[in-house]
């Protein structure tokens, strides 16, 4: 699935599938934080892993809240990518998952509503990405309301990876 859409340049409208060719030259540090930050959900949500981990740094670190079983920090792609996302898919439900992006300089947020798997329950993510040559290098999540969540990994029996 390619990204869709268009994103304003200081060369004029640019469209999102331009990602796949690489940065363009003409986008600002804003404008290429924004463009990582959406290739990774957009690239997730498609289930193009290959393409997803492109836009990630191999030495990320990333830190989801201490409370969750795969709190961070991890402090490598592959570790988060071992570690983490499974729990994390098994415990969400990506159908229901809407984002919007606010991006300055090499900082994005990306704020998600995004619904648990098997429940009608939803919770709200602030991810607060770091974007540095055309790379994500950093993420820090907050989440609004932890107590869907506890309540989900509580249903689902979720342990921290030993």
């Amino acid at each position: 699935m390619q990204p869709y859409g268009y994103i304003p340049s200081r060369a004029g409208m640019l469209p999102l599938s331009h990602i796949d060719e690489g940065v363009h030259p003409a986008m600002d540090t804003t404008e290429v934080s924004r463009a990582v930050v959406q290739g990774i959900y957009e690239a997730a949500l498609s289930g193009d892993r290959e393409k997803q981990l492109s836009y990630i740094d191999e030495n990320i670190v990333v830190c989801p809240p201490p409370y969750f079983p795969w709190g961070g920090p991890h402090n490598s792609r592959d570790l988060w990518q071992q570690n983490a996302i499974p729990l994390i898919r098994e415990a969400h439900d990506y159908s229901r998952m809407k984002f919007e992006y606010m991006a300055e300089g090499d900082k994005c947020l990306a704020m998600i509503h995004l619904g648990l798997a098997g429940t009608d329950d939803e919770v709200y993510y602030w991810e607060m990405w770091t974007v540095r040559d055309g790379k994500a290098v950093a993420m820090q999540v907050f989440c609004w309301d932890p107590r869907p969540m506890q309540k989900q990994i509580d249903r689902l029996g979720i342990k921290a990876p030993s």
